[in-house]
């Protein structure tokens, strides 16, 4: 008798799977066996690695899954729950979790459903019931659940008991016109990043990502009329591509500082300079970073209110999809770019800090 192959068996892979698997492999003829379990494994997030013996006998009787529609997949999601109420307090524990910004994973909702079992079936009826990779699919099909990308950093924004200070805000918004209320932020432009996906029929190997990087500060009012003079903050003075001229003489509001980070002292010469663009009483909302600082500033057109500290990326008026807009619109000119530079022996992606500049 053959002692069985360690990891998990074909008998432990739902038919969705196996049908992925045969269509995976369609795809990607070339690949060995090796390389599907691979692929299978973290596709499918297994809690043991697949192993190529079972993509074989998956692959044997393909014919069996390739003709395997939504809709029958969709029929087995829809079988009536052995338990409603062990789902009823899974689904409720994953949600409580979701609020509270825990990570989950496939294998920790399966134990926690083992958990719920035990308590609410007892020993003897919580051993029948098979926490499977088929139950899970089942169960998040039925209560919308997925795989999802975590995004940003909003979820750490503090946005309890500040209802006073946004109300004071709120009062001082109310007394200016629409097109009077500025808002300045500052973002890293990362312009000699490429991206970090490929489409290809093998793994590519990848290289080291070249990080340079510029600040640029963008400002703007409510209604869009006016966007002021991008602020570029390089770490030189006179890049070589400057051809020994300053960024002003190149026509861009420009200063430098070893790490091309905003100081209190770029930031007020900002200001200055604000002031004297506006020639109007305005209000400019700006985050409560460090280097913001203004209060010994004489500034006759400008009100200057910072936003509650760690909240701004709820309230910051250009987090809410603007600069992610503008960045859009840039990485337009770098595929143009990379697009005729595809063949060359060059990194297509990789341009000086000059043409950077005027991309923006």
């Amino acid at each position: 008798m053959t002692k069985p192959k360690p990891g998990i068996h074909d008998g432990q892979l739902t038919q969705g799977q196996k049908a992925e698997i045969v269509a995976y492999s369609a795809k990607n003829p070339d690949d060995s066996n090796i390389k599907i379990a691979q692929w299978a494994t973290n596709a499918f997030q297994l809690s043991k690695p697949l192993h190529r013996t079972t993509v074989g006998r998956v692959l044997k009787r393909k014919h069996e899954f390739e003709n395997l529609t939504k809709d029958q997949k969709l029929k087995r999601h829809q079988r009536n729950v052995a338990h409603p109420e062990v789902e009823k307090a899974l689904i409720n524990w994953v949600l409580l979790m979701a609020h509270q910004k825990k990570r989950l994973s496939i294998d920790i909702i399966k134990a926690k459903g083992r958990e719920f079992a035990t308590k609410i079936l007892g020993v003897t009826l919580a051993t029948n019931f098979k926490f499977s990779n088929g139950w899970y699919e089942s169960f998040s099909q039925r209560n919308g659940l997925g795989l999802r990308n975590i995004h940003g950093e909003s979820g750490d924004a503090e946005m309890s008991n500040i209802e006073e200070k946004l109300n004071q805000i709120k009062a001082r918004i109310k007394c200016y016109a629409l097109e009077d209320i500025y808002n300045m932020d500052e973002t890293a432009y990362l312009y000699n990043l490429a991206p970090d996906k490929t489409i290809a029929q093998r793994q590519i190997e990848g290289s080291k990502k070249d990080k340079t990087r510029l600040t640029i500060g963008l400002t703007c009012n409510v209604t869009g009329t006016d966007r002021f003079k991008l602020l570029f903050l390089g770490h030189v003075g006179k890049p070589r591509c400057f051809n020994k001229k300053s960024g002003h003489e190149h026509g861009f509001y420009y200063m430098y500082n070893n790490k091309a980070w905003m100081t209190a002292q770029f930031f007020q010469d900002f200001l200055l300079r604000f002031n004297n663009h506006v020639k109007r009483k305005v209000l400019l909302l700006i985050d409560n970073a460090p280097s913001h600082v203004w209060e010994n500033l004489r500034l006759s057109n400008v009100e200057v209110i910072a936003l509650p500290p760690n909240t701004t990326s709820k309230l910051q008026p250009l987090d809410a999809g603007i600069i992610a807009a503008f960045k859009c619109h840039i990485h337009r000119r770098q595929l143009v770019h990379a697009l005729d530079a595809l063949e060359s022996n060059k990194n297509p992606y990789k341009v000086d800090q000059l043409t950077a500049m005027r991309w923006a």
